[in-house]
């Protein structure tokens, strides 16, 4: 299963159009693993853990979301990963809560 497939059929929000969605995730994705240079796979695999991380603390936010999200954050100049973007997130939203 394709990486943004994946991400869609685990969402815990309500899908109208599936392939839709998917679309929107697969662009996402090509847009995150150039920013990050990570392959889509592990990007997905971060945000899939992050929602489930959140989740635990009672804080619904689906991983499509998140990463939409990311990619609007501006570029940092500081050799940051993707993981560590989602640590720094997580550390941010579970504190406020």
């Amino acid at each position: 299963m394709s990486p943004q497939k994946g991400l869609v059929k685990r969402s815990r929000a309500e899908v109208i159009d599936e392939d839709a969605e998917i679309a929107r995730t697969a662009e996402l994705l090509i847009i995150t693993a150039d920013r990050f240079d990570e392959s889509h796979r592990m990007i997905a695999n971060r945000v899939a853990q992050l929602e489930d991380m959140l989740l635990e603390h009672r804080i619904s936010e689906t991983a499509v979301d998140r990463l939409e999200w990311f990619t609007k954050l501006p570029s940092l100049q500081a050799p940051h990963s993707f993981s560590a973007l989602c640590q720094y997130y997580y550390n941010l939203r579970t504190q406020v809560n």
